[in-house]
């Protein structure tokens, strides 16, 4: 684990399927949260990537640590991503959503939280 983004992805007509991450588990707010890092984020400069059943999960042991969403992308048409979703594996904090600030948060005892294709 790193206390920096986990994935950031700068080339174009790029994929990934199937990826899951897990945030760091001993950060805190300060340190992560509030920096807004992220499990996996296109730079902006990006025209072209696809992303199919990425997956950011959390389980924050130390702290309770608030992150704003899992995934950042460029808001561009050729940069998407199918079947994202975020879980709460156990512990503190919470990611607030999925993909820019959208899609639904991940809930303790509830299952994945899924957006639509985004």
């Amino acid at each position: 684990h790193t206390i920096e983004d986990i994935v950031v992805w700068s080339g174009n007509n790029g994929s990934v399927t199937f990826y899951q991450c897990e945030l760091p588990y001993d950060v805190s707010n300060e340190n992560f949260g509030e920096k807004n890092f992220v499990g996996y984020r296109v730079q902006d400069e990006v025209h072209s990537h696809r992303g199919l059943g990425v997956g950011v999960y959390s389980n924050f042991t130390l702290n309770v640590v608030h992150v704003a969403t899992a995934i950042v992308k460029p808001r561009k048409d050729d940069v998407a991503f199918h079947y994202p979703f975020t879980v709460f594996l156990s512990n503190n904090g919470q990611i607030k959503s999925v993909i820019n600030g959208m899609g639904p948060p991940a809930e303790p005892n509830g299952g994945p939280a899924r957006p639509f294709i985004f």
